[in-house]
């Protein structure tokens, strides 16, 4: 059940999809037409009767213009998102790059070096422990003759 829960989303398809132009209906208007108050309507949108010959929507003014604000904010937003997310990766990478500086190690911190080192250092110590021993007790035979 949970396997099947975690499986859904890939079913799920895209999740903004951009809608494609309709194809035009039969008796659409084939172009914008500007309707003004006060003036007569034009000859492209009424006939000589009286009559509609396209069909169309009158939509106002203001609510065209907020939509295009709203057009013009989205892409402002998606522009700002797209900064953010690359101002983001670009922190990652770098963040990335230092903990790598930080987490490599100097030659001389390595587990077989420092092994090595202990091992050459024993070496010195005895040598210089043997000849301190050697010397004094030739020193001392010498001297008790």
């Amino acid at each position: 059940m949970i396997l099947l829960m975690l499986a859904a989303p890939l079913w799920a398809g895209d999740v903004l999809v951009r809608p494609i132009r309709p194809d035009p209906v039969a008796s659409e208007c084939p172009a914008s037409i500007p309707i003004r108050a006060g003036l007569l309507a034009s000859p492209e949108l009424i006939g000589p009767d009286g009559v509609f010959l396209c069909t169309a929507v009158a939509e106002p003014v203001s609510s065209l213009a907020h939509m295009l604000a709203l057009e013009k904010y989205h892409e402002a937003r998606e522009q700002l998102h797209s900064l953010d997310v690359r101002l983001l990766e670009a922190e990652r990478d770098y963040w990335q790059d230092r903990h790598t500086q930080d987490t490599l190690r100097a030659w001389y911190d390595k587990p077989a070096v420092q092994r090595w080192t202990g091992r050459i250092e024993t070496l010195i110590v005895v040598a210089v422990v043997a000849a301190t021993i050697g010397v004094t007790y030739d020193w001392s035979v010498d001297n008790d003759r």
